[in-house]
Formats: structure tokens, C-alpha cells, sequence
């Protein structure tokens, strides 16, 4: 007997999760509405700056490029596929560009996962389960970034967070080491995904989740000493408050980070003295938008 629930509960629960991602979004916003911390100034002055905002948009794009080659890793051992990066980057870009619509990026790598399975004749598992490694490896690089980095930071700016910070590093740690587990268990019992997961695969993986988040925090370092008055910020300290916000940006509670992004930044920027930390983000924001809207190149070359 099928363990999954029928069609009209999967769909009312997604409908849920849906309502609830946009609410937390829109407390926030409100939230920072009501604390009058949420302004537009960083966008209009960085409007005036279009050599900026062209090096914004080469960053960003330049995250889905080593998206793609991250995710090639995790393909090749399940099909033979010509012109295998392309073609990646293609759906990639694509499933970014659809997945505006969804709450969450988990959207964007089903939607993906069922481009890879449809049209290469990859089983829907198959296909599944290199999303799902590709997306853990994803943001353990953004955890490694943000401990290596923000972390100490953060505690020596605002010592009184130490219990906090501490806090939610035991917790991601033990996330992430359950999240291990599962894949071990989950995905290796076979030789075809014991390559998938073999250790120069996941360490190759890693390099590159690090260089993309990476590409990420200089995009929004850029944002931050282009429109804010940050200037006393050591470079240190910028990628601290960049790797941080990210990371909390990055949790599935909210629609593409809106609101969580906005109130990382503002908090963090704050415990360093600059104003207008939801500004910079809401910039960071349209830009990642606009490098979405990419994807519709892709879409229409295949349909």
C-alpha cells in the first residue's frame, strides 16, 4: 500500500506551507515597516551607478554558472549526457527563472529534478536524490563560509550574542551532521551513487559551494560600500556580516529570502553601526530577481 497521501491533501499542505512562508515574509517586512528601518535611499543612489550595478549582475550570474558546474559533478555518474554543462545550466537557469513563483527554493530543485528526469530518461529518484546532494553540498558551503568567517566577527562585535551564536551553531551543526546521515544512508546503497557521494566528488563540490557563496557575499559587500556608510568596516568584517545574512537568508521560511534577508541585514548592520541594512538587501533582492529573468532565455529555447 502507498504511503503518500492523496492528491488533494499533498496540494491543501503545500497550499499551508505556501500561506505560512508568505506570512512570515510579510510580519517582517512589517515588523521593519513599524521600526521605519526599511528603506529605498540605497536603491536610488545605487540607480545613478550603472557600472555598479553591471559588476552586481556579472556576480550573481556568475553564481549560476558555478551552480551548474557544481550539479554536472552529481549528474555524470547517472547518464551520459552530450554537452552535459550547457544543457545543465540551461535547466538550472531555467527552474530559477519558474521558480519565482514558488515560496521557497525547494520548488526550484523539484522543478529541476523533474527537467533532468523528463527529458534524459533519468529516473525520478535518480534525479531527485542529485538535487538533494547538490542543494546539502550548497549550503554546507555556506555554513563553512559563515563559520570560518562570520562567526568570530560577529561574537567579538556583540559579545553579549555569544550564547545565541553558540546556540545556533550547535544546532546547524547537528542539522547538518542528521542531514549526512541521511544521505549515507539513503543514497549508498548502491555503487552508482557510492561514485555519486565518493569523497573527491563532495570535496570538489564543496570548493565550489564556497566560490559561489562566495560570489554571493562580494555582491552584497559591494552593495553595502557602494550606498551605505560603512567605511569603518574592515573587509573582515564586511564578509562576516555578508556570509551571516546569507545564511539566514538562505532558510526555506520565506519566499527567495524576502523579509528573513531584510531583517538579517538590518540586525547585523546595526550591531556595527550602519543604517539601512534591509535597504542594502532589497537591492541585492531586485538584482537576484533581474539574474532569474535570465532563466526565461533558456525556457523559451527548449519549448
Amino acid at each position: 500500500m502507498s504511503l503518500s497521501r492523496p492528491e488533494p491533501e499533498r496540494t491543501q499542505a503545500a497550499a499551508w506551507k505556501r500561506a505560512a512562508r508568505w506570512a512570515v515574509a510579510c510580519l517582517l517586512i512589517g515588523w521593519l515597516v513599524s521600526q521605519e528601518a526599511l528603506s529605498f535611499e540605497p536603491l536610488t543612489g545605487l540607480a545613478r551607478r550603472p557600472e555598479v550595478v553591471a559588476a552586481l549582475v556579472g556576480l550573481l550570474a556568475g553564481v549560476t554558472l558555478v551552480a551548474a558546474l557544481r550539479w554536472s559533478l552529481f549528474v555524470g555518474p547517472l547518464v551520459d549526457m552530450p554537452r552535459r554543462y550547457p544543457t545543465l545550466l540551461g535547466m538550472l537557469w531555467s527552474s530559477q527563472f519558474l521558480g519565482q513563483a514558488l515560496p521557497s527554493t525547494l520548488g526550484t530543485d523539484a522543478l529541476r529534478a523533474l527537467e533532468l528526469s523528463k527529458r534524459h530518461d533519468v529516473a525520478l529518484d535518480a534525479s531527485t536524490h542529485s538535487v538533494i546532494v547538490d542543494r546539502v553540498t550548497s549550503l554546507l558551503g555556506l555554513v563553512l563560509l559563515a563559520l570560518a568567517f562570520g562567526v568570530p566577527a560577529l561574537l567579538k562585535a556583540r559579545p553579549e550574542s555569544t550564547v545565541t551564536v553558540v546556540g545556533g551553531v550547535v544546532v546547524g551543526s547537528a542539522l547538518v551532521a542528521l542531514g549526512a546521515r541521511f544521505l549515507v544512508r539513503r543514497l549508498g546503497g548502491s555503487e552508482r551513487w557510492a561514485r555519486l557521494v565518493s569523497r573527491p566528488v563532495i570535496a570538489k563540490a564543496l570548493v565550489l559551494s564556497v566560490l559561489a557563496h562566495g560570489l554571493k557575499a562580494a555582491c552584497m559587500i559591494t552593495i553595502i560600500v557602494t550606498t551605505l556608510p560603512a567605511s569603518a568596516l574592515t573587509p573582515l568584517e564586511l564578509l562576516a556580516i555578508a556570509s551571516c545574512g546569507l545564511l539566514v537568508e538562505a532558510l526555506p521560511v520565506a519566499p527567495s529570502g524576502l523579509g528573513t534577508g531584510h531583517a538579517a541585514f538590518e540586525v547585523l548592520l546595526s550591531a556595527y553601526g550602519v543604517p539601512l541594512g534591509a535597504g542594502a538587501y532589497t537591492v541585492y533582492f531586485i538584482v537576484k530577481m533581474v539574474v532569474r529573468c535570465f532563466g526565461a532565455l533558456p525556457f523559451m529555447a527548449r519549448r
